[in-house]
């Protein structure tokens, strides 16, 4: 039986999930209207971390949770240097 979700478990879907366009700069900018330095974020379906990355500069830290292993996956390969986001 097909889940909600269950598609991000394919690789095939991971690896082109890179073209999804970015989200707004209007987002963003909301989003760190909530936060300050010293925030610690909840990045729930976080996927490869496209949210995270931009917030990270942003927050104290951020700790991104997927039910998708290959997401996760995908995030940890990112080679940027942000060492707030777990």
């Amino acid at each position: 039986m097909y889940k909600k979700g269950d598609r991000f478990q394919y690789q095939s879907v991971v690896d082109r999930y890179r073209f999804r366009p970015d989200y707004p700069d209007e987002i963003y900018d909301q989003l760190r209207s909530f936060v300050d330095n010293d925030s610690i974020v909840l990045d729930i379906g976080c996927g490869p971390g496209k949210l995270s990355y931009h917030m990270a500069p942003h927050v104290k830290r951020i700790d991104g949770v997927d039910l998708s292993t290959a997401m996760i996956e995908a995030a940890k390969a990112d080679q940027r240097d942000d060492t707030n986001i777990n």
